[in-house]
C-alpha cells in the first residue's frame, strides 16, 4: 500500500505540527488526506487515555493488565476507521500519529510490565508481545501490517532543552533524565521499526516547515512509482 505513512518521536519534537503542515502541502496538490492517532476519539478511549487511567482503575478495578488490552482493542478500531476511510477514498492518503508498535516502543516500561508483573522482560523478548498484538489486530487486514513509510521526527540536545525550559522550568538533573529519556525512546523505536522491517527515515527536526516540505515531497514521489 501507497499510501500508509506514519510519523513518531518524542514529545516536543513538534511531531504533531509537522504532520499537519504535511497535510497542507498535500492538499495544496489536491491530495485527500486524512490525519489521525493513536489512541484517537473512538468510544473506547475513554479507558485508554493517560488522563483518565488512574480514575477508571480506581472506579472498575482495572489492573494494568485490562487497561493494555483495551489499549489494543482502541487500535483494532483504529485499523478499522482507516480501512473504512480508504474504501471510500482509495487515492486518499493517510497520515498517522504513532502507531501500535511506535506506542510500545514509547510506553514501553508501563505497558510491557502489565504482561509480565514478576520478572519485566528484557526489550528483545518484548518484541514477540508486540508483534502477536499487532498480528491480531491486523489479522484480516494485512495492508496495515506496516506503513509504506515512517518518519521519525527527531530534535537536537540543545533545541530540546530549550524547548524544555521554556515550556516547563526544569533544574539541570531534570532535563538530563528526561534527554536519557529521549535517547532511550529513540533506539527503542529503531529497534521495532528493525525488528518489524519497517522502512524509516530520521529527520532532524531543525525547521518544521522546510521538514514538512521534504516529506510531502518523498509522499507525492512515492505515490506515483
Amino acid at each position: 500500500m501507497k499510501n500508509f505513512y506514519v510519523f513518531c518521536g518524542s514529545n516536543g519534537t513538534g511531531k504533531t505540527t509537522v504532520i499537519d503542515m504535511v497535510k497542507d502541502e498535500l492538499e495544496k496538490q489536491g491530495k485527500k488526506v486524512l490525519v489521525t492517532c493513536e489512541p484517537g476519539d473512538f468510544p473506547i478511549s475513554g479507558l485508554t487515555d493517560m488522563k483518565n487511567r488512574d480514575y477508571c482503575k480506581k472506579l472498575y478495578n482495572i489492573d494494568n493488565t485490562a487497561h493494555m488490552l483495551s489499549i489494543i482493542a482502541n487500535r483494532r478500531v483504529h485499523i478499522l476507521y482507516m480501512k473504512e476511510w480508504l474504501e471510500k477514498n482509495p487515492d486518499g492518503i493517510l497520515l498517522v500519529d504513532r502507531y501500535l508498535p511506535c506506542t510500545f516502543a514509547y510506553n514501553y516500561d508501563m505497558q510491557i510490565k502489565a504482561f509480565d508483573k514478576k520478572h519485566f522482560y528484557p526489550f528483545d523478548s518484548s518484541f514477540h508481545i508486540v508483534e502477536t498484538l499487532h498480528s491480531l489486530i491486523t489479522f484480516d487486514t494485512p495492508e496495515f501490517n506496516a506503513p509504506t513509510m515512517t518518519y521519525l521526527i527527531t530534535l537536537n540536545d540543545e533545541l530540546a532543552l530549550n524547548r524544555m525550559k521554556n515550556s516547563i522550568k526544569h533544574n539541570n538533573d531534570e532535563s538530563i533524565n528526561i534527554l536519557a529519556k529521549k535517547y532511550n525512546i529513540l533506539n527503542r523505536y529503531k529497534k521495532f521499526f528493525e525488528l518489524f522491517r519497517w522502512k524509516y527515515d530520521e529527520i532532524d527536526n531543525i525547521n518544521s516547515e522546510e521538514t514538512a516540505k521534504k516529506i510531502a515531497k518523498s509522499i507525492i514521489k512515492n505515490n506515483k512509482e
